[in-house]
């Protein structure tokens, strides 16, 4: 890795923010779809950060890592700990055909999917259909899996805390903001541009 590049990074993912806000709310319709494509790209630089982070790879120390991958972790609508750990068997497992289905995309084997029925085989296809992968995919993912605690609270307590902080952070960030600058910006702007952001994420997992 190159020396200063986490620096000069972090330096270039805080850049669109303020101009971006104002473009947003009041500029023109290009300078809207300029903010739009540059927030696209501001989310999903995060979450590779993010990403980094759940690695240890960003900061040397360990707490450092985990609590920029908190914070980022609130935007990119992504529980740190509990995707950490998914992350972590999806790359303990990668290969393994017994231990598929932890944070990764479903693909049978040519067997599987001849002893499928014919339904099964179709519900396949629709599941690995792009539009199902990048589109239906992400707002599943993010709307729905990553606001959903699993298992037992006991055994799992990291993941439960990871989930409802998140949840709990982003209600409050979400009030503020309609507060200030109204719902109109949240609902035609940002979860449009998070979904967007995430379906360029899901596509650079796939690839």
């Amino acid at each position: 890795m190159i020396p200063g590049a986490h620096r000069h990074g972090s330096a270039t993912t805080s850049a669109p923010s303020a101009q971006c806000r104002t473009d947003f709310t009041r500029g023109s319709i290009g300078n809207q779809r300029r903010c739009r494509r540059a927030l696209h790209a501001f989310l999903v630089r995060l979450f590779i950060i993010q990403h980094d982070c759940g690695h240890g790879s960003y900061f040397k120390a360990g707490w450092t890592n985990n609590l920029l991958g908190r914070v980022i972790g609130v935007f990119t609508l992504t529980p740190y700990a509990f995707w950490r750990h998914d992350h972590a068997v999806h790359h303990a497992a990668s290969g393994n055909l017994s231990r598929r289905g932890i944070g990764d995309i479903t693909i049978l084997t040519v067997a599987e999917y001849l002893s499928r029925s014919m339904w099964g085989r179709l519900f396949y296809r629709l599941y690995r259909h792009p539009l199902t992968l990048f589109v239906i995919g992400p707002a599943y993912q993010f709307l729905l899996v990553h606001r959903v605690p699993r298992g037992s609270p006991a055994k799992n307590r990291a993941a439960w805390a990871s989930v409802i902080g998140t949840n709990a952070a982003l209600a409050a960030i979400i009030a503020a903001a309609a507060m200030v600058l109204g719902w109109r910006p949240l609902v035609i702007g940002y979860l449009p541009i998070s979904m967007l952001a995430g379906s360029i994420g899901i596509w650079l997992f796939y690839v």
